[in-house]
C-alpha cells in the first residue's frame, strides 16, 4: 500500500513539474511561436491559407490576453503583509472591512 502511494505521489510530482515547465516555456515564447504550436495541434497544415489565418488570429489573441494580464497586474492593489478582515452584522446583512 505504501509503495502504491509513493508511486502515485511521485507521478503527481512529475506531472506538475512538466506542466509548470510547459507553462513557463509558453510564457517565454513569442505570441507567434505559441500560435504556430496551437494551430498545428488543432490540425491545420503548415503553409496553407487557413494555417496562416489561424496563426494571425491566435497570435493577436495571445497579445491581447498578455496585455490585459499586464494591465490587471498594474491595477491590482499592492499587498505588503497579511490583511485583516473585520465583519459586522447590520440588520439582515453583513458588512466587511479589509485593512
Amino acid at each position: 500500500m505504501k509503495r502504491i502511494l509513493a508511486i502515485v505521489l511521485v507521478s503527481a510530482l512529475f506531472t506538475g513539474c512538466t506542466q509548470m515547465q510547459t507553462n513557463l516555456r509558453r510564457t517565454m515564447s513569442t505570441p507567434v511561436e505559441v500560435a504556430k504550436e496551437d494551430c498545428i495541434s488543432i490540425g491545420f497544415k503548415t503553409g496553407t491559407p487557413q494555417y496562416q489565418n489561424c496563426v494571425l488570429v491566435t497570435s493577436q489573441n495571445i497579445r491581447n490576453a498578455r496585455a490585459n494580464e499586464a494591465v490587471a497586474r498594474e491595477l491590482a492593489p499592492r499587498s505588503y503583509g497579511p490583511k485583516t478582515t473585520t465583519c459586522n452584522r447590520v440588520g439582515s446583512s453583513v458588512q466587511c472591512t479589509e485593512f
